[in-house]
């Protein structure tokens, strides 16, 4: 197992805070408080997106006369897991910011 693998095993750890979060929700079971905190939350998929798109993404700016011009590249070789990881924490990230926008809309 590579570094890169390893790095996106440990970074879903990240996760967990969200997930139980979601799941719970979805059962209609209370979750526990010291795990649901929102700096842990969002947090944790903050930090998750920034390692894995760290690994995965590559960013290139270059100069062409006046203009600067950017390229971004998705490297999808080697890294199955920061790939899942990745998405799974960008889902995970935009449920929740989903529910925050739902529940602001609801109150009104």
């Amino acid at each position: 197992m590579n570094l890169h693998s390893r790095l996106g095993l440990a970074s879903s750890l990240f996760l967990i805070p969200a997930l139980l979060l979601i799941s719970t929700s979805l059962m209609s079971i209370e979750p526990p408080a010291s795990l649901v905190h929102p700096v842990l939350v969002v947090g944790g998929l903050l930090l998750a997106i920034a390692v894995n798109a760290a690994i995965t993404l590559r960013l290139r700016l270059q100069r062409e006369g006046p203009f600067l011009a950017g390229t971004l590249l998705l490297r999808a070789h080697g890294t199955a897991m920061n790939l899942l990881t990745l998405a799974v924490a960008a889902l995970l990230l935009l449920a929740v910011m989903t529910y925050v926008l739902l529940e602001q809309i609801a109150s009104r």
